[in-house]
């Protein structure tokens, strides 16, 4: 008999005010070992940003050229992915 391990998936959107405007950001959990979130986001032309939430050392923004607004917001974005229980 085989054994199956299932590990709970965490996915999540939140309304975020970033740049002016009122941001729709996505989150997915990535990765067992490192808390980690890939997470996208629409600009006001409908492009999409993605982007990793990475902690080592405390959370980071890695992957790509993310806009000013993203980073401005970062402090809520690790917030929210606390707030869903990150470990």
């Amino acid at each position: 008999m085989h054994s199956m391990l299932f590990q709970k998936q965490i996915q999540f959107t939140r309304t975020l005010k970033a740049g002016g405007r009122v941001r729709e950001f996505n989150f997915l959990k990535v990765g067992s070992s490192a808390p980690s979130f890939e997470v996208d986001v629409a600009d006001e032309r409908g492009d999409r940003h993605m982007f990793l939430l990475s902690f080592e050392d405390g959370w980071k923004i890695k992957g790509g050229d993310v806009p000013a607004w993203v980073s401005d917001v970062s402090d809520e974005l690790y917030n929210q992915v606390a707030k869903e229980g990150a470990q």
